[in-house]
């Protein structure tokens, strides 16, 4: 009678590939690099990385060894026991050196001898998966890791997946070009592979293009997106996604964790010293630099200075939370201040932008008429509509009735220390250090006919009996 088969345990086990596509272009170079001793996959959650790996494998019809990792993988004794039984072949189990109580304080020396003796057994080739490795807590892991590479002879294969880039330990591996890195932008759908993906799910292409668009190429969004059952994936992707970011990360964090991300949601991107302000939280930087490092949908925009950028989705996730969590008030008074200090920092676009947030359509109106001829001068339509529509009609008519008239107007240059009518904005934007009387100054411009005619056009908009 035949020998009941075991079961292996979920964690060596691949995932089932359901609405999985072959990325033939990551494929390609999976390929090109299999001859390293291993390949390092790094990128946000739901970025692809476990499917990438798990459909690459079965499309080549690679031999593999597969270990997900877990919060359960925090003692070194139990990590190796459990990695034993993913060797093939009893023969090749009872070859391992047993772990032993000495070993906890020698884990070098055991942990190569392993490595040494299961690669020596190993069928070739052979591809040794470590899978989502950020979720081990067993600190000694990336050493160990750095050990399987240095033992792997050819025809072994290392392939490990993870949120976060190759740790300080493997640094030597990728300087040696034992360690193949994949970009983690490289993971994003492109708008050709989304066509690919919409015939094989028959989806519509368009739809499909648009919602990879719209995520950025992120894999579960693309995915999220594609099935929902709506005339519009945008109408149901607040469910769904916010859904997913609040389980995957949010709810997660601390309070003041909480309170830097909903605030810092607010801003268009994030200086750091700015949030920590806004958020009393005085180690918001540290913050936004963890969530960076470890891919979760924060990135740095400024090598040299701590700025940051949250993925649209998740920073539309964000703003929905702070709406229901942030009083109105509070809300609007962060917002102001906000938008005077980008001001200050000389990004007065924002600054203004954000002052319409804030409902301080008096101070936004203002602001946009101390760079409006500028504006016009370039051409900036588009943004200049926008704005104007922004504007409730009491701000139009103050906007109109400052609105450059003549090159005389534009040059001149007058002392404000006088009452300035309610109904009519400040055009002085504002500055940390300022002395004497308020000046309203008009930027030089050419007096050529295509200035007026542009600022006729951007105003065209605009109802008849609301123009002068």
């Amino acid at each position: 009678m035949a020998a009941k088969r075991v079961a292996a345990p979920a964690k060596l086990t691949p995932p089932r590939l359901l609405q999985s596509l072959p990325r033939e272009r990551l494929f390609d170079w999976l390929d090109a690099h299999l001859d390293r001793r291993g390949i390092w996959l790094s990128g946000q959650p739901g970025a692809g990385k476990t499917m990438l790996t798990a459909g690459y494998l079965k499309a080549r019809s690679l031999p593999n060894m597969w270990y997900r990792l877990d919060a359960d993988d925090n003692d070194i004794g139990a990590f190796f026991g459990m990695l034993g039984t993913a060797v093939p072949g009893r023969g090749t189990r009872s070859a391992l050196p047993p772990f032993s109580a000495d070993h906890l304080h020698q884990p070098v020396s055991y942990a190569r001898a392993w490595f040494r003796a299961a690669f020596a057994a190993l069928p070739r080739p052979m591809v040794l998966v470590f899978d989502n490795i950020e979720q081990a807590a067993m600190p000694v892991l990336p050493l160990l890791l750095a050990i399987a590479l240095d033992e792997a002879t050819d025809g072994i294969t290392l392939m490990i997946t993870s949120r976060h880039g190759p740790p300080p330990e493997l640094a030597g591996a990728v300087v040696a070009d034992d360690l193949a890195v994949l970009e983690p932008a490289e993971l994003n759908f492109t708008a050709e592979e989304a066509t690919l993906y919409a015939r094989a799910q028959g989806l519509d292409a368009a739809a499909v293009r648009a919602a990879a668009a719209r995520v950025g190429g992120w894999a579960a969004g693309l995915r999220l997106l594609s099935h929902v059952r709506s005339t519009s994936p945008r109408d149901a992707a607040p469910h769904l996604l916010f859904d997913y970011f609040a389980g995957l990360l949010h709810d997660g964090l601390d309070p003041q964790g909480q309170q830097v991300l909903l605030i810092g949601a607010l801003l268009p991107w994030i200086p750091a010293d700015l949030a920590a302000e806004m958020a009393g939280v005085a180690d918001a930087a540290e913050r936004l630099e963890r969530l960076c490092e470890q891919n979760l949908f924060t990135e740095r925009v400024d090598r040299g200075a701590a700025v940051y950028r949250l993925h649209p989705l998740f920073r539309d996730f964000l703003i929905d939370r702070g709406r229901r969590t942030l009083d109105r008030s509070k809300r609007h008074s962060l917002l102001r201040h906000a938008a005077s200090e980008f001001a200050v920092r000389g990004a007065i676009d924002i600054g203004i932008d954000l002052a319409f947030d804030a409902g301080d359509h008096s101070t936004a109106t203002g602001w946009w008429l101390s760079v409006l001829e500028a504006k016009l001068a370039r051409g900036q339509l588009d943004q200049l509509t926008r704005r104007w529509r922004r504007s409730p009609i009491p701000p139009r008519r103050a906007a109109l009735r400052s609105a450059p008239r003549s090159p005389a107007r534009r040059s001149r240059c007058a002392p404000t220390t006088a009452a300035r009518s309610p109904s009519r904005p400040s055009c002085r934007v504002p500055s940390r250090a300022s002395s004497g009387p308020r000046i309203r100054m008009w930027p030089a411009a050419s007096t050529r006919t295509s200035v007026r005619s542009s600022w006729r056009a951007s105003t065209s908009s605009a109802p008849n009996r609301h123009r002068r």
